[in-house]
């Protein structure tokens, strides 16, 4: 049997020592002083949108990797890139929720980004996984529910581009 051993210390060394500097330097170019970052739960998603709405709106826009967690569970989980996928998305949508920049800068949602890239993240990680169940047959049921939840996905952000990019945005949208 082989065993990895992770080489923390030149994981550190090389990577994480590294890349703590360069934030460090990029936070004291960016802010000098004048403004900084805040603990300040959904004071920036609640300026953009009304504060009962996010939760649900989390739900939806999640929902393809969300049924996937639901009717695979465990199988879904031993999969290392999916496993990796709902970490990130965690950690990104919890400081981004959590966390604002001071000053000037508070409502920018410049934290906000983390969440949506590993959202994407999370989706891709998700097709893999399901593409992979294509050959399964007792899967069939639960994967056609999945690809529907996909679909209507990819749908509403063409919904979503034809509001924003056209003069069709009606006023009862914006909630």
């Amino acid at each position: 049997m082989i065993v990895y051993r992770f080489p923390l210390r030149r994981f550190i060394l090389s990577i994480f020592l590294p890349a703590t500097l360069i934030l460090v330097v990029m936070v004291a170019a960016t802010y000098g002083g004048n403004s900084g970052f805040v603990v300040a739960p959904f004071k920036v998603i609640s300026h953009s949108t009304m504060l009962w709405t996010v939760y649900p709106k989390l739900v939806l826009s999640i929902l393809f990797p969300l049924s996937l967690l639901v009717m695979f569970g465990r199988e879904l989980l031993t999969d290392r890139l999916v496993t990796l996928a709902w970490l990130m998305f965690s950690i990104g949508t919890g400081y981004g929720w959590i966390l604002a920049e001071s000053g000037g800068r508070m409502f920018d949602g410049n934290w906000l980004w983390s969440g949506q890239i590993a959202a994407f993240l999370l989706f891709i990680a998700s097709t893999r996984f399901l593409i992979r169940l294509i050959p399964r047959i007792n899967t069939a049921k639960r994967c056609k529910i999945a690809w529907i939840f996909l679909f209507l996905h990819f749908v509403s952000g063409l919904i979503w581009y034809l509001v924003q990019y056209t003069d069709y945005p009606p006023a009862y949208w914006q909630f």
